[in-house]
């Protein structure tokens, strides 16, 4: 899916403009840590695109929440390293090393997406 094709889809699914404010700004924090860290910059920016997707419609339910934007995130043909990114920041059993991504300090990050697999020990990049 190309950006542009991203931010429509962005607008369509969510109900308030801080929502779409809050996925853009978290678009472009990912996007930089990729670069930082010579990542995939375009995946790790589709998945901070997408990632509370659902917030809107989740909020007063958080057990549902990246489930129903995974489930819209796949009709609309969105690669599964990215849909598994989205699952992984709300729910742990998704954490997989299907996507690298920051790496878990959970003293300070309990909500962290990936596991790095080849963290060192302080939990900062080898």
């Amino acid at each position: 899916m190309e950006l542009t094709e991203a931010r429509a889809l962005v607008k369509d699914k969510t109900d308030k403009d801080i929502a779409v404010r809050h996925l853009n700004s978290v678009e472009g924090v990912l996007r930089a840590l990729a670069r930082r860290l010579g990542e995939d910059q375009d995946r790790w920016a589709m998945a901070g695109l997408f990632h509370d997707l659902d917030q809107d419609q989740t909020g007063q339910d958080p057990s549902r929440h990246a489930f129903v934007a995974a489930e819209c995130l796949r009709d609309a043909g969105v690669e599964e390293p990215v849909v598994n990114a989205v699952l992984a920041h709300a729910h742990e059993q998704y954490r997989t090393d299907l996507m690298p991504g920051p790496w878990c300090m959970p003293t300070r990050s309990p909500g962290c997406w990936w596991r790095r697999p080849w963290s060192a020990p302080s939990g900062r990049p080898t």
